[in-house]
């Protein structure tokens, strides 16, 4: 048995106020990838996955933070999640709409989960999902900050491999405007429930 390493409390702000004071793209206004300098976020950077744009809202991981591959029991990057993340989920439709809104309309999402683990209890996965853009200024690669925690006050222990994302239900979605407007806001199923 282990414990998870938590993220730290200010990883979202952080992240989102190091994005707004990165160079951006002219046309679509979206931060440069090469502004994100690892070194500047060491305390972060573990918690954060960045992400490649296939189309059609999924996205394959090319890297994977350290913390992230110690919860998952296995490193999964160069997997996509069009074929193994969100596989199974009855919600899959809804997690590459906002996916695929991302990438539509250069905007962020803060994104809140529930997910089973082997204590037949939960975790929130809660995420926020920021769009980079390549030297061309092309808009295809999103990082993403996750921060977990229980439901329970327990604490974050868990078994390699337990950490069963297909079946994770998501509780809420948040577009953030980063300069060029959001989408509409989602309507969740009527059984999810509110995490926050």
């Amino acid at each position: 048995m282990e414990i998870v390493r938590r993220a730290p409390e200010d990883i979202f702000d952080h992240f989102l106020n190091a994005w707004h004071a990165w160079p951006k793209a002219p046309e679509s206004g979206v931060a440069f990838r090469s502004a994100l300098n690892p070194m500047r976020h060491k305390d972060y950077i573990p918690f954060v996955n960045l992400c490649d744009y296939e189309g059609g809202g999924c996205v394959r991981l090319r890297l994977v933070g350290t913390a992230n591959v110690e919860f998952l029991g296995s490193d999964p990057t160069g997997t996509s999640t069009a074929d193994q993340i969100v596989v199974g989920n009855p919600q899959v439709a809804l997690h590459r709409k906002v996916v695929a809104n991302i990438f539509d309309h250069g905007c962020g999402v803060h994104m809140v989960r529930r997910v089973p683990n082997q204590f037949a209890r939960e975790w929130i996965y809660e995420t926020l999902s920021l769009p980079l853009a390549d030297k061309e200024g092309c808009t295809n690669m999103v990082m993403i900050a996750a921060q977990i925690r229980t439901t329970d006050g327990q604490p974050h222990e868990y078994l390699p491999g337990s950490f069963r994302l297909n079946e994770s239900r998501i509780c809420s979605i948040d577009y953030i405007d980063l300069g060029a407007g959001t989408p509409p806001p989602e309507v969740l199923p009527a059984e999810t429930e509110d995490a926050a």
